[in-house]
């Protein structure tokens, strides 16, 4: 779903999703992030970027379906 090797990064994509991860579990604000995260900047567009191509819903359907098995 995500292509890795798009392009060169400097966090792991890794890393921003389980970030995003965090903030659906927690609620918590976007500059709230803890510092063992990327950015929040980053962090925020991945996740604009991600749900406007419809993957977040993918991968969370992927992993809802992989915890029920």
């Amino acid at each position: 779903m995500i292509n890795p090797q798009e392009r060169k990064r400097k966090h792991s994509l890794r890393n921003i999703m389980n970030a995003i991860l965090y903030l659906l579990k927690t609620g918590c604000q976007w500059r709230m992030i803890p510092r063992n995260f990327a950015p929040w900047e980053s962090v925020y567009y991945y996740f604009n970027k991600w749900k406007n191509e419809g993957i977040i819903e993918e991968l969370l359907d992927k992993l809802r379906s992989m915890v029920r098995i």
